[in-house]
């Protein structure tokens, strides 16, 4: 039993670190991620480890050196976690710039429940969003888009893959403004639109891979760094969506809150979960918008029913007025 008892104090302290060590830097192994990307739902035993090794440090009046260095981890990581987590439940003061243009976008997967297919042209209809983000197999992709009524605008990932990115648009690409960035069959998409005379939205959409391996990890970490430094010091407004695979908390996540100083649709409405509708307990956070801190999001909406195990959503952002 003592065995047992030791190793798996020795897990349990190597999981601290290894998160620890996640939260600072950027994730180099696809277990790492996984961990940080769970980060909210092991948070609360983090905290009660930290809060009964800090009584017992004022009751013995010292701590082991292995101790302390565990407990400073946890220090950091409930600090950091947090930082992460309060955005969505505390909320935002509003641009300082003045606004002009609302831009409706309209978020979803196209794995299609039975109806899902006439719910989507359903909301489509009652919303008339200016941009439509789809994801999901090339097929169900081509079965949406026929659904849907004709926009000025198409614009595919790569079609090297079964899955891929689609969007629908009410605007023009700016002439060489479109580029697929995706690793390898990744799909992705980042294209600079032309929404009137005086303003431009640099749109980002991806449907990364979930960290099931070393490889579909860096594919999506490169693609998505990739999105990244395209907006990281653009002037225009900026908008990226899609299907992350990850949790807010992942760095693959939350690097275009801290580096690209893009704010997430959800902030001030809480956390939202997008993903698993069937499943009645553990629900995350895997798809994600994020706009330019010069935007203002004015609505948010949730919609189940269109896709068997995803959340569907729709946004409004109003513009700066240039």
């Amino acid at each position: 039993m003592g065995f047992i008892l030791m190793l798996l104090r020795g897990v349990w302290v190597g999981t601290v670190i290894i998160l620890a060590v996640c939260h600072l830097n950027h994730p180099r192994l696809w277990v790492q991620d996984l961990l940080c990307s769970a980060s909210l739902y092991w948070i609360p035993f983090v905290a009660l480890d930290f809060a009964r090794n800090i009584w017992r440090a004022l009751r013995r009046g010292r701590l082991p050196a292995w101790r302390l260095a565990l407990v400073l981890a946890q220090a950091y990581l409930v600090v950091r976690i947090i930082e992460l987590a309060l955005p969505f439940y505390v909320t935002s003061p509003p641009p300082t710039e003045d606004l002009g243009r609302e831009v409706r976008v309209l978020f979803s997967h196209v794995d299609f429940q039975p109806d899902g297919v006439p719910l989507l042209a359903k909301e489509v209809a009652a919303r008339k969003p200016d941009i439509i983000v789809l994801t999901g197999d090339q097929g169900d992709l081509d079965v949406a888009q026929e659904a849907l009524p004709q926009m000025p605008s198409v614009f595919s990932s790569a079609q090297s893959g079964p899955r891929g990115v689609r969007v629908l648009s009410a605007f023009t690409a700016q002439p060489g403004g479109e580029t697929s960035l995706g690793i390898g069959v990744l799909p992705s998409i980042f294209v600079r639109l032309r929404v009137s005379n005086s303003n431009t939205l640099l749109l980002g959409a991806l449907d990364l891979l979930p960290a099931a391996s070393q490889d579909d990890f860096f594919r999506s970490k490169v693609t998505s760094r990739r999105v990244a430094t395209l907006m990281r010091y653009a002037p225009e407004p900026r908008m990226v969506i899609g299907s992350f695979e990850a949790t807010p908390f992942a760095p693959l996540v939350s690097m275009y809150v801290r580096q690209v100083h893009l704010r997430s649709v959800m902030f001030g409405r809480g956390l939202w979960r997008t993903f698993d509708v069937r499943d009645p307990l553990i629900r995350l956070t895997l798809d994600h918008a994020f706009v330019s801190d010069n935007m203002e999001v004015s609505s948010l909406d949730m919609i189940e029913g269109i896709s068997q195990r995803r959340v569907s959503f729709a946004f409004a952002a109003r513009l700066p007025e240039n």
